[in-house]
């Protein structure tokens, strides 16, 4: 069964910008290790951050108890467009830098 968020305009209220070079900032110093939780067997195993350190990071979702899936969609996503704004502007600057040199 897929989980479904109710994602248009209308079920949300007061936007806000978001600076993807910050968030990106933010997951680079984020803490991510392996983890299992107590109810596991000894052959499970997670990776990722910890809830506390996501609320310190991102002040997302609500509760330092929980990383909501959410959350963790939007931010990696927004790391994903600040990392390709990133490789733009330095393939656009190795392309003045071999053109200068010819």
């Amino acid at each position: 069964m897929a989980v479904r968020w109710p994602l248009g305009l209308r079920a949300r209220a007061r936007r806000r910008p978001v600076n993807g070079h910050d968030v990106l900032a933010k997951v680079v110093a984020l803490p991510v290790s392996t983890w299992r939780y107590r109810n596991d067997g000894d052959h499970v195993w997670h990776l990722g951050p910890m809830a506390q350190d996501w609320w310190a990071a991102f002040g997302l979702g609500g509760t330092d108890k929980a990383i909501h899936c959410i959350d963790a969609n939007g931010v990696a996503l927004v790391a994903i467009q600040a990392l390709h704004r990133e490789v733009e502007s330095l393939r656009a600057e190795l392309r003045r830098l071999r053109e200068s040199s010819d």
